[in-house]
């Protein structure tokens, strides 16, 4: 059954654009009858009297002259923002002021106003709230579903600063990734809460067990004045724990000075030597071919380097040596 909803979801298709102006339409009469039933204190007799199925057919109308004018049905739901509420609201201004004028217009003809002005701007506010919040609710069970059947990777960030907080906003940008946490060198800001992530601390006795009972799959270096031992010891703890370790460029290397999820890359060799690391030429091959070769110091980050290297030259045999038994 969960595998037929993945499905389900991951193929659906955008809504035609009628199937939206038609759902719009249905919640602007829900708002003018709505606006009539305030006005009235639900009085039937009173919304009979004031001819009020006129009055609904009137702002249905002007609002969908207003859609059209407006394009507010183009935006697709499932990604509706800030923007799309504007529009809507404007949309629904036009509508107030299509509404307001043909009343005017009928009045000085017959003496009589169409729709209470009081309904209007009634209806006016009841119309913005329903289209903008079922647009959010869709927004929000699509989201939720998606993020709920798709396999997302746990993500800790190390540094949380503004950098931090930028790295966090582009990796929730894709569905297959969520922040758990952040972690800190920075006493003062451990235990805190950054928009709704902890900020845990980063002894290197603690991190071992953290990442086991988070369930951590990667993490994210962000803080620039880490120095290389102490990202080296990171990346040993990462190592044993089978955490994915990735990096952020520089602040000046930001294409267009915005963070992109492309240049979150893996954490290479360079980054962790501080300089070009040396590969090994032909000349080095000739030495290491058919030799026993020993490199102490392999279960960490650097040694794991010098071993994929080293047994491309098909030496006789390679012993690795290392204090760290289970990371070994």
């Amino acid at each position: 059954m969960a595998l037929k909803l993945n499905r389900l979801i991951r193929n659906l298709k955008i809504l035609p654009r009628w199937v939206i102006i038609f759902i719009d339409l249905l919640l602007i009469s829900f708002s003018a009858l709505l606006g009539f039933l305030l006005r009235f204190n639900f009085s039937v007799r009173d919304l009979e009297n004031n001819q009020f199925q006129y009055g609904i057919l009137l702002y249905t109308t002007c609002g969908l002259l207003s859609i059209v004018f407006t394009n507010s049905y183009r935006g697709i739901i499932r990604y509706t923002g800030l923007q799309d509420g504007v529009r809507i609201f404007f949309m629904g201004l036009i509508n107030l002021v299509l509404v307001c004028t043909f009343n005017l217009v009928f009045f000085y003809n017959f003496r009589v106003n169409l729709i209470p002005y009081s309904v209007v701007f009634i209806s006016l506010l009841s119309s913005f709230l329903l289209l903008f919040n079922y647009r959010l609710l869709v927004k929000y069970i699509f989201s939720y579903y998606r993020n709920a059947l798709i396999k997302r990777a746990r993500v800790m960030i190390f540094g949380a600063g503004q950098t931090g907080m930028i790295t966090r906003h582009v990796i929730e940008s894709t569905p297959r990734m969520q922040i758990v946490g952040f972690l800190e060198d920075d006493p003062n800001k451990v235990g805190k809460i950054l928009d709704g992530a902890r900020i845990y601390g980063a002894k290197v006795d603690d991190i071992e067990s953290l990442f086991r009972e988070m369930n951590v799959d990667e993490l994210v270096f962000t803080a620039k004045d880490i120095s290389l031992d102490r990202k080296n010891e990171l990346v040993d703890i990462c190592i044993r724990c089978q955490v994915r370790v990735r990096t952020i460029p520089p602040v000046e290397k930001w294409v267009r000075g915005e963070l992109s999820f492309n240049q979150i890359k893996e954490i290479n060799i360079e980054d962790l030597l501080g300089r070009e690391s040396i590969k090994l030429n032909n000349e080095n091959a000739r030495d290491l071919r058919g030799k026993k070769i020993l490199i102490t110091g392999a279960a960490g980050s650097i040694g794991m380097e010098l071993v994929r290297q080293v047994i491309q030259y098909t030496p006789e045999s390679i012993v690795l040596i290392d204090q760290s038994e289970s990371a070994l």
